[in-house]
């Protein structure tokens, strides 16, 4: 059993920074929110690809848009349901909390292109909540368990 705490919070928020949803609150999940990208290359998001695909601008867009390798996971999710069930990973892929980050994938989510300025200016809010001692509703200063699962 974990006995110390694992997650960061406010030092790195790599997770509220990286998550396409914006399901991180104050170091918890929101996991209604975390669904709506659960199912990646599901029905909704291959519409949302094929109306890309008409509504590109040349025929070589078009091409480019078939030929992508987010039409062949379309392809493959249709075959073997792989990625048309499932979960956002991206908070996991980001976080540097385990060996394995450093060793494997420090360099791959070096850069995180979903920050936004309004995600920026959020974590700039928890982390002062955090520094100014404020009472946030839910969360416990002793561990930060973002899956929601404190010990």
């Amino acid at each position: 059993m974990l006995n110390k705490q694992l997650c960061r919070g406010p030092k790195c928020g790599r997770c509220l920074l990286a998550c396409p949803a914006d399901a991180i609150g104050h170091w918890e999940l929101d996991k209604r929110r975390c669904s709506t990208q659960a199912q990646r290359y599901g029905a909704a998001s291959l519409i949302r690809h094929i109306h890309r695909i008409m509504d590109a601008k040349t025929v070589e867009e078009a091409k480019e848009l078939v030929r992508s390798t987010e039409f062949v996971s379309y392809w493959q999710a249709l075959r073997t349901g792989a990625g048309a069930y499932g979960g956002c990973y991206r908070c996991m892929e980001v976080c540097p909390v385990g060996n394995d980050y450093s060793r494997y994938l420090r360099d791959v989510h070096a850069r995180i292109p979903e920050i936004t300025d309004e995600k920026i200016e959020k974590l700039r809010k928890m982390i002062s909540a955090e520094n100014n001692g404020l009472e946030i509703a839910g969360f416990n200063r002793s561990f930060r368990w973002i899956l929601g699962k404190d010990i």
